[in-house]
């Protein structure tokens, strides 16, 4: 059992006004409880209590979490989840509070205050010693705030998204190791009768990494991967109708690494882009807010060295 809980005046159940604060603010208070409801059967419930504070938004908000985590057999997992939550201000973004339930992570790179609710399901299947497989569906539901060109609140804005994802992962040899993923993202807008605006409607998004790792016996590691990119654009244009515009492209990447003795570190070099692919890929928010790159066009080197103790 987890619990967490930090003492705050207890506001109503959920509330929300444009009242503007001095300077933004930000507060949490969570508990997590894990219950053993039958034998392998896991219940975890929780619920979060998150105020903000800013020039565009003031908004008090319970969020209530719910998971299961069922080991059917000693090699087959069920997992399901319905979690709530509301995107911390970025100077808050480090938090003690659990970042996942039953294995569905509840942190997501959203704009400060988008109000989140997410359901999922999935299956973990393990297969002798070596290999591993998963399937997962989930889905959110989205509610944005926009924002005008003074930092007020403009609208709230909903948004629905939807991911798919399968893998499967294992040893070939006992040097040798293979991982295949798939994954499909969806994710749309849903905008209201006569706003409109430069932005997408509608990306979805397809991934296939292909991962080969080679592990030496004296501790020195080589893995390659190969990443295929499927992704179709939607925007509204001047018409009414909707403009597609559709980016294909294959990423290599190569890194060579060292294990020292014991487990006590990892020094690794990493070539990204291996071939130097330019390519088209929308990594920026629907609302035109950069985000952490999945991708980046043109080569780079990454020296990476990890302790361990």
């Amino acid at each position: 059992m987890e619990s967490g809980l930090v003492a705050f005046p207890v506001p109503p159940l959920t509330s929300q006004s444009n009242v503007t604060p001095t300077s933004p603010e930000y507060y949490n208070a969570y508990t997590y409880l894990g219950w053993r409801v039958a034998p392998g059967a896991q219940l975890i419930t929780a619920l979060s209590w998150d105020r903000s504070e800013s020039l565009a938004l003031s908004k008090d908000r319970f969020n209530p979490k719910v998971g299961l985590v069922w080991n059917v057999t000693e090699t087959t997992t069920l997992r399901a989840a319905v979690v709530e939550g509301t995107k911390r201000p970025f100077a808050a973004a480090q938090t003690l509070e659990p970042t996942q339930v039953a294995g569905f992570n509840q942190i997501f790179d959203d704009i400060s205050g988008t109000q989140a609710k997410r359901f999922g399901v999935a299956v973990d299947q393990r297969f002798g010693e070596r290999w591993f497989a998963g399937l997962e569906a989930s889905g959110r539901n989205l509610e944005v705030p926009v924002t005008n060109v003074d930092g007020t609140l403009a609208r709230m804005e909903r948004r629905d998204e939807q991911l798919y994802r399968g893998f499967v992962s294992g040893l070939v040899t006992r040097q040798v190791g293979l991982s295949v993923e798939y994954s499909f993202d969806d994710q749309r807008r849903i905008m209201d009768p006569g706003l409109d605006d430069n932005f997408p409607h509608r990306v979805t998004t397809q991934l296939v990494p292909i991962r080969a790792t080679w592990f030496a016996t004296n501790g020195i590691f080589v893995r390659t991967s190969f990443t295929f990119v499927d992704q179709l654009i939607e925007t509204a244009n001047s018409s009414g109708t909707l403009d597609r515009d559709r980016h294909r492209f294959g990423l290599t990447d190569l890194m060579l690494g060292y294990r020292w003795p014991g487990g006590r570190g990892i020094v690794s070099l990493e070539a990204r882009n291996l071939f130097d692919r330019q390519f088209g890929f929308q990594d920026t928010d629907f609302s035109g807010i950069p985000r952490i790159p999945l991708f980046r066009p043109g080569q780079s080197l990454m020296l990476r060295v990890t302790f361990q103790y």
